[in-house]
């Protein structure tokens, strides 16, 4: 891409990085997936080189491509080791309060802003000590959709907590 700047490759192939985003349903984060498909468009216009028998436009999707799929790995990862985290948190206070009786209005009391997913889960884990798996077996859903109940509803209760607090 000698023939053009780098400035005049975004202003063309900007549509790209979108497209992409698109078809990998990324809806979270954009900005930074934007920016992230900037840099392997960058990456793109440094390596292109013509005599490879493809266009600029189809190695640069696939440059982009392969760029928001290995941040997307590492959001994964790191989402796993937040969600194993918390595991070991909610497990520690589980049982830290198994000697103490849980009144139901007390649980409830920081549950005001829950979805009634994320209800299920404080009520399941916390009031009959169940783990994810079993959660989600019986409520017929994937361990990653009731470690996401948790992951919103920790994060929920905790902005519930620091407003009594203040």
């Amino acid at each position: 891409m000698v023939e053009f700047s780098f400035e005049q490759v975004v202003e063309k192939e900007s549509w790209l990085i979108k497209s992409v985003i698109k078809n990998l349903h990324i809806y979270k984060e954009l900005d930074d997936y934007y920016q992230e498909g900037l840099i392997g468009l960058w990456e793109a216009y440094q390596r292109y080189d013509s005599s490879i028998g493809a266009s600029f436009r189809t190695f640069a999707y696939y440059t982009i491509r392969g760029k928001l799929l290995t941040r997307l790995k590492k959001r994964k990862k790191q989402e796993d080791r937040e969600a194993t985290l918390s595991d070991a948190v909610t497990e520690t206070l589980i049982d830290e309060w198994a000697n103490q009786p849980f009144e139901l209005e007390t649980v409830l009391s920081y549950c005001r802003d829950l979805t009634e997913s994320q209800r299920k889960w404080v009520l399941m884990t916390i009031i009959e000590g169940k783990r994810p798996r079993e959660i989600a077996e019986e409520e017929q859903v994937s361990i990653e959709t009731v470690k996401s109940w948790r992951r919103y509803a920790l994060q929920k209760m905790r902005k519930n907590m620091s407003i009594e607090l203040n």
